[in-house]
C-alpha cells in the first residue's frame, strides 16, 4: 500500500535503521540494514526518494517546541 508521505531513514545508535514519515516521532519499523530500510521506504512511497537522516540527539528529545524542558 503506497502513500504520499515522505520517508526518512534514520541510523540508530545500535547500528539499526529506523524508517519513519517526515513529521512523525515514531518509526514505522526498525530494521537491521540500511538496504532493508531503503527497500521498505521505497515500497511505502514508490514515487519518492527516501532521505537518510542523522541520528536524533538525546539533548533535544526532552524539549518542547518552545525550548522549555518537559
Amino acid at each position: 500500500m503506497s502513500t504520499e508521505k515522505h520517508y526518512l531513514i534514520e541510523e540508530k545508535e545500535e547500528g539499526k535503521y529506523a524508517v519513519r514519515a517526515r513529521g512523525s516521532w515514531r518509526a514505522n519499523k526498525v530494521l537491521d540494514s540500511k538496504e532493508a530500510a531503503e527497500y521498505l521506504a521505497k515500497s511505502l512511497n514508490p514515487n519518492d526518494q527516501p532521505e537518510l537522516s542523522l541520528p536524533r540527539s538525546n539533548e533535544t528529545a526532552g524539549t518542547s517546541k518552545t525550548g522549555a524542558s518537559k
